[in-house]
Formats: C-alpha cells, structure tokens, sequence
C-alpha cells in the first residue's frame, strides 16, 4: 500500500499510515531552527481496565499528538457505525487458512475516519494486511467533549480462528 511506513521497534513490525495531520490547538517544538506549531489534541478515553491501552497510546502517539486522558467530564467516546465488522478469517498468499490475533491502537478523527493504526501486537504479521483493509473501510460517529466533534484514541483486538 503507499502512504505506509513500516517499522521495526523492539522486535515488533508496526505499520502506520503516513498522512497530514489537521492542526488544532497545543504547542511542540521540531528543532531549534523550526517555529512553534500547534498540536493536534486527542482525548484518550481512560478505564481502569484499560491502563495498559492507554499507556500503549501514550507510548506510540505523545511524539506528535498532544494526549489527553479524559474520564467523563462531557466525554462521550466514539461509536463504531452500523454495518461496521470485524473478520474472523484470513489466508495467506498460499490459499493456507491462518490463526491469530493481532492488537492495533488507532486514533479516530473528529469527522469519524480511522488514521494512523499502529499494529502493537501480532501473533502472525501475514494477518497485519487483514487487519489494515478491514480498518480502511471503518466509519465511526467521532467522540465528542461537550457537544463538539473531536479527535480521540482506541484500540481494536482481531482474533482470527481457521
């Protein structure tokens, strides 16, 4: 796929679409010779049976988002639209049925479309392709914090059976 970026990082291959970011408000430096530019806010949903979630956002997206964990407060998380699946099958190039899982935090912008999934565990990475199309194709009614559309981060375990 092109505006794809693999990367190898602590033995695990993640892949992230590369994209422009829509700027909103929070400042970050890129180096000495760079002005000061505003960076994108995303609101990250925070349960306590989540932590380890959570920590994986902070982790992969507190570089080049401005991470803010929210618990309620006029939060309301996003809501996967209707029609929307997840696959319970792939196969390999071969025809060879595959078994798996693979976990991906993700950032859902404020007009409900899925950018930048991170692959952050992946017991076969011949599912990562999988995983990635059936991501492509998701629409979300995005988050809102009182009232208005914003950006917010989640995460989406797949588990394929042969």
């Amino acid at each position: 796929m092109k505006n794809q970026v693999r990367i190898q990082v602590l033995g695990l291959v993640i892949l992230a679409f590369v994209g422009l970011v829509r700027v909103e408000s929070g400042e970050c430096a890129d180096s000495a010779k760079q002005p000061r530019r505003q960076q994108q806010i995303v609101y990250n949903h925070t349960t306590a049976e989540g932590a380890h979630v959570d920590a994986l956002v902070h982790k992969f997206y507190q570089t080049n988002f401005k991470i803010v964990d929210i618990n309620g407060k006029g939060f309301v998380p996003a809501k996967v639209s209707e029609g929307t699946t997840l696959p319970d099958k792939s196969t390999a190039d071969n025809g060879q049925e595959l078994a798996g899982s693979v976990l991906v935090v993700y950032l859902i912008t404020d007009q409900g479309r899925v950018i930048y999934p991170i692959m952050v565990e992946s017991t076969d990475e011949r599912l990562n392709p999988t995983t990635l199309r059936t991501m492509e194709a998701w629409r979300f009614r995005p988050a809102t914090l009182t009232g208005k559309a914003v950006w917010s981060a989640a995460a989406q375990e797949f588990i394929f059976k042969k």
